[in-house]
């Protein structure tokens, strides 16, 4: 199934792995939180879906995890790969 974005999870502990956030992922995020994919991703994102749709992609892609909220007190971080570069300091 082909992947709407790419989400790379870095876990206390253990190595960081990417997971594919695929169509049916997107649409559980959407029944989960009773808002479209734009709402949830879009100008006033929600880290709590960005979170559960990580830990979604994970279970979906067969890797065996925790419940969200134990699975959660384990992140370290979640990169979307969308970074903005910040600007140089000037002298």
């Amino acid at each position: 199934m082909a992947a709407i974005m790419r989400l790379r999870i870095s876990l206390a502990g253990e190595a960081p792995y990417e997971v594919n956030v695929t169509p049916k992922v997107i649409v559980s995020a959407e029944r989960n939180f009773g808002k479209p994919m734009s709402q949830l991703f879009g100008e006033n994102a929600s880290f709590e879906a960005l979170c559960w749709t990580a830990w979604k992609a994970t279970t979906q892609a067969g890797k065996v995890v925790k419940p969200f909220e134990e699975w959660l007190d384990s992140v370290d971080s979640i990169d979307t790969g969308e970074e903005v570069p910040l600007p140089l300091e000037t002298p």
